[in-house]
């Protein structure tokens, strides 16, 4: 978006003209905004994604407690053994 705004403004109409000064500034002032408004909108998406892998990782850690707490939590050794490798090698 800042590219964007330093392009228009590099490529714009003449800063000596006073209209070309004026319209340079405005064009300026307005890809700001816009650059603001995009961030805060993906500010705000981000946090929602956050929030809900959150709950998500909250649902599944006490998941996971439960099972171990039981006895009942049991996983396939090549699955682990896959990920172990995965860790290390990748």
């Amino acid at each position: 978006m800042k590219i964007d705004a330093l392009t228009r403004l590099l490529y714009s109409g003449s800063p000596s003209s006073p209209s070309g000064a004026s319209q340079t500034a405005q064009s300026t002032e307005q890809a700001s905004e816009n650059a603001r408004s995009e961030a805060v909108r993906i500010s705000a998406r981000s946090s929602d994604a956050t929030a809900e892998s959150g709950d998500a990782r909250r649902k599944r850690v006490e998941e996971l407690k439960r099972e171990v707490a039981s006895g009942t939590y049991r996983r396939d050794s090549r699955d682990v053994a896959v990920a172990v490798a995965r860790e290390l090698f990748v």
